[in-house]
C-alpha cells in the first residue's frame, strides 16, 4: 500500500496528476489543498477499494461518461475540501462490518458534498404563485403529468435563512385529479373521499357525509363534469352537502374529495412527480405493466412497483429497508405507457398502485449486498 498525493490538478487516472504513478487497489489517495481531480472515465476501477483517502481539495466526476471511485475504507472531505459527484458518478464500497467504510464529511468549515445527478421522475415549474386555498395550478408544461399520480410542490431555488415560515415549511403533495392544458386540479394527499349518488342545482347527495365538513373545498367529475365548490351546510342524517354554486355535468358515481392547498406556493416553484400508478390491475405472471405515464422511464431502469391489497391474493407489503427488496424490479423496454420487465413481477398489482423510477445518474452504493458503509458527519463509527 502506498500514499499518492496530488502535485497538480489533472484526471484522477493520469500518473502526473500524483507526480508518477496513479493510485491503484489498496493505495491510500489525498486530493492536495488547492488542486482538482477528475475522477475520469478512463480510471481503472480496483478489486477492492482503495484505502482511507482524503479530500482537501476538489475531487470532482467527469461530467462525460460514467466514472466510478471504488472505496475500502473511509473517504474523508476536509475543510476546504469539496466532492462533487456528477451525472453517471458512482461511489461503491467494500468491506466488512469489521471495517470503517464510508463517505465522512468532516465538521470544519467549506467541508462540501455535491450530488448533481438529475430528477429521477418528470418535473415542471409553476408559472404563477399561488395563494393558501388554491385548487389548481397552472404550470409551464404539463405533458408528462397525468390524472392519479403523486405530485410534490416546492421551492427549490431559495436560500434557506431561517426556521420560520421559510421554505422547507412550504413543500405541500397532492394527487393530480384532472389536467386541461397546462392546469393541473388536484386533490389532498390525504382527506375525506366519498361518492356522489345524485345533485340537483347546488345540493349534492353522497353515500357518507360524515367525512365532510363546513367550510372544506370539494372536487368531483373531470373535464366538462368538473366542479369545484366550498361546502356551506351538512345535513349529516341526508348526506346531504350544500354547496357554494350550482353543480354542472353528470356528476352521479362521481369520487368526491377535499382539495384546495395550505401552503404558499411561489412562481418557478418546482411540481415533480413522485410517482405514477398503473391503470389497469396485472397477476403475478405477468411481465409487464401498464401506468398512466411513462415518461422517463428506459430499459435498464431500476422501478418500485407498489405491493398492496385490493385485489384477490395481493397484500400489504412489508418493506425491507435493508437488502433485496420484491418491490424492486428492472426494466426491459418500454412501449408507450406499457412497461416490460424483466421477470414476473411476483405478486398481484392492483390497479392504481404506485409506480416509481429508482434508477439516479449519481449513485452511493455497496459493490455486493454483503458489503457495509455509512454516510457521516464527525464521530463516525464502525458498523
Amino acid at each position: 500500500m502506498a500514499t499518492r498525493t496530488s502535485v497538480t490538478s489533472g484526471n484522477f487516472s493520469a500518473g502526473a496528476t500524483w507526480g508518477g504513478t496513479a493510485p491503484v487497489d489498496g493505495d491510500v489517495f489525498v486530493v492536495a489543498s488547492g488542486h482538482t481531480v477528475t475522477v475520469d472515465a478512463g480510471i481503472s476501477i480496483p478489486a477492492n477499494g482503495y484505502a482511507d483517502s482524503q479530500i482537501r481539495g476538489i475531487l470532482q466526476h467527469t461530467s462525460s461518461g460514467t466514472s466510478t471511485i471504488r472505496m475500502n475504507g473511509v473517504l474523508t472531505v476536509y475543510g476546504g475540501g469539496t466532492y462533487h459527484m456528477r451525472g453517471d458518478a458512482v461511489l461503491e464500497f467494500k468491506g466488512t462490518t469489521s471495517d470503517a467504510h464510508g463517505l465522512f464529511i468532516e465538521n470544519e468549515n467549506r467541508a462540501s458534498f455535491i450530488a448533481e445527478g438529475e430528477d429521477g421522475m418528470p418535473s415542471t415549474t409553476l408559472s404563477a404563485g399561488q395563494n393558501e386555498g388554491a385548487t389548481s395550478f397552472t404550470v409551464a408544461d404539463s405533458t408528462n403529468f397525468a390524472p392519479g399520480e403523486w405530485i410534490a410542490i416546492f421551492d427549490n431555488t431559495t436560500t434557506q435563512t431561517s426556521n420560520g415560515g421559510d421554505t422547507t415549511l412550504r413543500d405541500e403533495g397532492f394527487w393530480i385529479h384532472d389536467i386541461s392544458g397546462n392546469t393541473i386540479y388536484f386533490r389532498q394527499f390525504v382527506g375525506p373521499e366519498s361518492t356522489v349518488v345524485s345533485g340537483e342545482n347546488n345540493i349534492i347527495y353522497v353515500e357518507n357525509a360524515k367525512v365532510f365538513r363546513v367550510g372544506q373545498k370539494v372536487i368531483f367529475g373531470t373535464s366538462v363534469n368538473r366542479n369545484i365548490h366550498t361546502i356551506t351546510a351538512i345535513n349529516y342524517g341526508a348526506n346531504e352537502l350544500t354547496l357554494d354554486g350550482n353543480i354542472v355535468g353528470v356528476i352521479a358515481g362521481a369520487s368526491i374529495y377535499e382539495t384546495g392547498s395550505d401552503k404558499i406556493h411561489g412562481s418557478l416553484n418546482k411540481v415533480r412527480k413522485v410517482a405514477t400508478v398503473t391503470t389497469v390491475a396485472s397477476t403475478s405472471t405477468a411481465t409487464t405493466i401498464t401506468v398512466a405515464n411513462s415518461n422517463k422511464f428506459t430499459a435498464g431502469d431500476e422501478i418500485w412497483v407498489e405491493q398492496r391489497t385490493g385485489q384477490a391474493s395481493s397484500t400489504d407489503h412489508t418493506y425491507n429497508q435493508y437488502g433485496t427488496d420484491s418491490s424492486i424490479h428492472t426494466v426491459s423496454s418500454v412501449f408507450g405507457n406499457t412497461i416490460t420487465l424483466t421477470a414476473p413481477i411476483g405478486y398481484n398489482v392492483v390497479e392504481g398502485a404506485l409506480v416509481t423510477r429508482l434508477t439516479r445518474r449519481v449513485q452511493v452504493r455497496t459493490v455486493t449486498d454483503s458489503d457495509y458503509a455509512y454516510f457521516g458527519d464527525s464521530n463516525y463509527e464502525s458498523n
